[in-house]
Order: structure tokens, then sequence, then C-alpha cells
């Protein structure tokens, strides 16, 4: 199902990547910029995997306390309403134990669904301060 895009091949899929970042980014009020993204993936501290319709970027991060292999789902677009969480688990985990990790983190302002395995580790709230 993914695709890895070696980072020399980046220009063939970035008007594609570019615009899913941007609808991420609405949707999320995330504070990243698809620049940063293109520039992460790039320089290798970002891998980008495609699939039918989508795409994700994921970053291979060591655990700051005790060092361990994690797999960070930073952002997943998909343009259609298929079904494809069963298949995109099964491919995150692949990845995950092909470079050591015992853990797959990601972010996110959804609720998710039991059938994806994520336990609630804690859940971040932010107030903004008036001018």
């Amino acid at each position: 199902m993914f695709e890895y895009i070696n980072p020399a091949d980046l220009h063939k899929h970035w008007d594609f990547v570019r615009k899913g970042c941007e609808v991420v980014k609405v949707k999320t009020g995330e504070n990243w910029l698809p620049e940063d993204v293109y520039t992460a993936i790039k320089t290798n501290s970002a891998q980008l995997f495609m699939f039918q319709d989508g795409f994700c970027v994921l970053q291979h991060i060591k655990d700051a306390y005790n060092n361990e292999n994690v797999l960070h789902l930073w952002i997943t677009y998909h343009g259609t309403r298929d079904d494809i969480k069963e298949a995109f688990h099964a491919e995150l985990q692949k990845i995950a134990k092909s470079i050591g990790a015992n853990k797959i983190t990601f972010t996110s302002p959804r609720k998710w669904d039991v059938y994806s395995g994520a336990k609630v580790k804690s859940i971040n709230y932010f107030i903004e301060v008036s001018p």
C-alpha cells in the first residue's frame, strides 16, 4: 500500500503533497508550513510515503527519556473517503518494526476510534491569550 518516496524524487509529487499539507494545516490549526515539511523530507528528518489518493509523513525519533526508537506519524492526508484504516495501520506496523520501534505516536485534534489501537496518553489543551 505505501510507496516510499526518495527525497530526490520529491519534486515529482510535491504539488499533490503541498495541497494535502495545506488541507491538513487548515483542519488541524498546526503551526508548521508546507515548506517545513518539504525541508524535513529533503533533509531526511522525515520520510514521505504515498498511497492511493494520499500520503503520510513519518519521522523516526528517539524517546527523550529512554532513547528507544519511536515511529512518529506527523502528517496524514487521504483525499477520498475510502476505508483504508486496516491496511494503513498494517503498513505503519511494518515500518515501525523495520526501524526497531516498539511504539507509534501521533497527535490529532480528532478523537480516534478504538480500531486504531491508540490509547490516550495525554490530552493537550490550549487557551489563546487575549491581546
